[in-house]
């Protein structure tokens, strides 16, 4: 959703600092119009209100009060907390992320009022930055028929004070009382205000640990590393924060560095940073990681911070997923000469791009022209392709907009997206817009969308989703004759779930077929591309095919790969079928010829007992393997004994080249609580190198069934091994039947 741009004034106020206890109420700001004089008020009016003060026009006991004229030429006017328009937290003894707080303010509209609905009334708390370059809001604004007239009432807005937001931590305030008169027609005394005023409980919480939720990294072309930083700060009162450690964790935490030096103290009200390095070792793709914060906040000593980038290939024009215009034309993007690139006004980079309505049409847009391998295989280039992995994840749409100072759209004017699914109607929806009203010349507004992906479109047609249509839209209300006005727009973004498009392979071509006479030999060439697998297949009759090799990889050094057929036989002709396959598993085991290359020991330091790994048929805990006949387990016959200590290794598995290698297997678990196995990636030395999975542990983590579990490898150029280690404690108790192991597989 968009969010309205901030108006500047600048006045003088003084905050008062208190340290209070917990439980006690602090006034933050307030505001009775008591002083009579204007110059010296804590809320000052905007460019679009003038404020005066006068008597409480219900002639009552409650003094002076003031009066808002909205004859300022624009639709919102607003009073804003002064002198820089932001109220310091810190000072006031309030810590947000676990302080709550209460604005509100008192109206009168006159029986003569010329406010009438669309406009509206609002009181609206922003939590911000120190810079107020991040910002959240929360408001409450209701329409003029919602409220009576020739009495006072009351608006307020509360809830819990936020800590975080997007791009950095909550330091400040910004207290707003909004006025929108949506059709600029209103006049003098449209509205009166009285007793604004902002209090917030504290928790006494001390210190207490906020950090930004917002990873600090998106979407990139090339393969370069990059530096991100996590805004936070102790917004405790008296106590020092002690970090005492940042731990990477998850799929991808090789690829991430904490570069600010731990532990790291923040002294009460400090606000900091943290420097991540980002480094996308492994190609094109999604990067999937957390960090935890460890420190002294006694009701979060563990905070966990989400880190993803997106990696995509360098095609030569503007893709959806990262529209920030910087190829220097809207190549990528297609709408005749209403679309073009600029270098001034730009939200990021070099370049942006402008969007002119024609005249005396209502709507206009923006399509696609999108290159493989996003567009759909001989499909239209304004379509995106989606993959059923895309089914039922998360998609998300940003856009940075503005407007200029001339030729700009109307208030009422709007831009909108819009994702229409297989192509067809219905559209996906509901969706919003930003409104030219919402847009300031020389500022730039965010407008984000998000939804789900459906399995099928339209609804309950049996028709998978394939497709996506995406619709720039762009909204002349009033369909102007003379046409000319303009949109700024940058940085367009568009995601599922973090799924990268891989690209889409040209067509096999068989470029020789040669005839060895003296050996009976025929070889078949094609074109293939590097890591390319493929199944060769042969028929006399074009109907009946017997597979020759399932699995014939292509060279990285060249542009074909060749395979020889030498068991001709006396048939007279014989085609040849070259098809795509999937590559082969680097390990796929399902025990069926018992321990094979697979070692067992005990765990280092630890101690034999009557339990080990065994191969064969379980007789109790799964009764039966998962697949044929065999598994591995902790005893097929028995329950483990206590104490036990001991692992489960693969064969040596090399997958140096490859990238985007998971590791898959089923399990079965009956053990005691807190008893059970990890499952680790260990060196060609047989060194630990990383834990893949959590702990299987019992209780809770006991199956009753056979279950999949699977995890992402780093990509590595040496070989390793994967160890099941089993480990137990001691005594002599009731135990369980273990944990039993089957078709283990290591591919893509």
């Amino acid at each position: 959703m968009f969010k309205l741009l901030p108006f500047v004034a600048i006045l003088a106020f003084a905050f008062v600092c208190m340290s209070p206890s917990q439980g006690e109420e602090v006034l933050v700001i307030q505001e009775d119009f008591e002083s009579g004089v204007v110059e010296e008020l804590t809320f000052a009016p905007n460019a679009n209100a003038m404020l005066s003060i006068t008597d409480d026009p219900a002639g009552g006991d409650r003094g002076q009060v003031g009066v808002i004229d909205l004859t300022g030429g624009a639709q919102w006017g607003a009073l804003w907390s002064s002198p820089d328009l932001r109220v310091p937290l810190a000072p006031l003894g309030i810590s947000p992320g676990v302080d709550t707080y209460v604005m509100k303010a008192d109206f009168y509209l006159p029986e003569d009022t010329t406010m009438v609905d669309p406009d509206t009334l609002g009181v609206i708390a922003r939590w911000v930055d120190e810079t107020e370059t991040g910002k959240t809001e929360v408001g409450n604004n209701q329409p003029i028929s919602a409220h009576p007239v020739a009495e006072w009432f009351t608006m307020e807005v509360s809830g819990p004070i936020p800590g975080a937001i997007p791009d950095g931590v909550v330091t400040h305030l910004r207290p707003i009382i909004s006025f929108r008169d949506q059709d600029d027609d209103a006049g003098p005394a449209a509205v009166y205000v009285d007793n604004i005023e902002v209090t917030a409980m504290t928790s006494g919480e001390d210190p207490n640990l906020n950090v930004s939720q917002a990873s600090p990294f998106s979407t990139y072309t090339g393969l370069s590393a990059r530096t991100g930083t996590l805004g936070l700060s102790n917004s405790g009162i008296s106590e020092t924060l002690t970090i005492s450690e940042a731990t990477l964790q998850g799929a991808d935490k090789d690829h991430f560095n904490v570069m600010t030096e731990i532990p790291l103290e923040l002294p009460p009200g400090e606000v900091r940073s943290i420097d991540i390095r980002f480094i996308p070792g492994k190609g094109a793709g999604s990067y999937n990681a957390e960090l935890v914060l460890s420190s002294n906040d006694e009701s979060d000593p563990n905070i966990t911070i989400s880190l993803s980038a997106l990696i995509i290939g360098d095609t030569g024009a503007e893709l959806i997923i990262n529209g920030n215009f910087e190829a220097g034309s809207i190549s990528g993007f297609s709408s005749g000469q209403s679309f073009k690139t600029i270098t001034d006004p730009v939200h990021s980079g070099e370049f942006a791009a402008v969007y002119e309505f024609a005249g005396g049409l209502q709507w206009g847009s923006v399509n696609l022209d999108q290159p493989p391998p996003l567009s759909p295989e001989d499909g239209p280039t304004n379509h995106i392709r989606i993959t059923e992995d895309m089914w039922e994840q998360e998609w998300f749409f940003s856009g940075w907009f503005s407007k200029p100072e001339e030729n700009a759209i109307s208030d009422e004017d709007a831009a909108q997206f819009i994702i229409r699914w297989n192509g067809v109607q219905p559209d996906a929806g509901p969706f919003t817009a930003v409104m030219g009203s919402a847009l300031q010349p020389g500022e730039w507004t965010e407008y984000t969308e998000t939804g789900i992906v459906p399995t099928e479109w339209p609804p309950d047609s049996g028709e998978p989703v394939t497709e996506a249509y995406l619709i720039f839209s762009f909204r002349d209300l009033n369909s102007d004759a003379k046409g000319g006005e303009q949109i700024y727009v940058d940085d367009w973004s568009f995601n599922i779930g973090g799924i990268a498009l891989d690209p889409l392979p040209g067509p096999i071509q068989i470029t020789r077929v040669a005839f060895d006479e003296a050996q009976r030999a025929i070889t078949t060439t094609w074109t293939s591309g590097p890591n390319e697998w493929f199944e060769v297949a042969t028929s006399t009759d074009l109907q009946n095919w017997t597979v020759l090799a399932d699995a014939v990889g292509s060279s990285q050094a060249i542009e074909t790969t060749s395979y020889t057929d030498t068991d001709l036989g006396e048939d007279p002709v014989r085609y040849y079928r070259i098809a795509r396959t999937d590559a082969p598993p680097f390990l796929d085991d399902s025990f069926e010829d018992g321990m094979g290359e697979w070692t067992v020991s005990v765990s280092q330091g630890g101690s034999a007992t009557d339990t080990t790994w065994e191969f064969g048929e379980p007789t109790q805990g799964p009764v039966s393997a998962r697949s044929g006949q065999q598994a591995a387990g902790t005893d097929l016959d028995a329950n483990y004994a206590p104490g036990t200590t001991i692992v489960l290794q693969s064969p040596l598995i090399d997958t140096a080249g490859a990238t985007r290698v998971g590791l898959s297997f089923w399990y079965y678990l009956d053990v005691l609580a807190d008893e059970g196995g990890q499952v680790r990636l260990l060196d060609a030395d047989r060194n630990p190198v990383a834990t893949l999975l959590d702990p299987f542990i019992g209780t809770d983590g006991n199956t009753g069934a056979w279950t999949q579990a699977t995890a992402p490898l780093p990509d590595r150029d040496e070989p390793f091994y994967i160890e099941f280690q089993f480990l137990t404690a001691g005594g002599d108790g009731e135990t369980g039947a273990g944990w039993f192991i089957d078709d283990v597989r290591v591919g893509k």
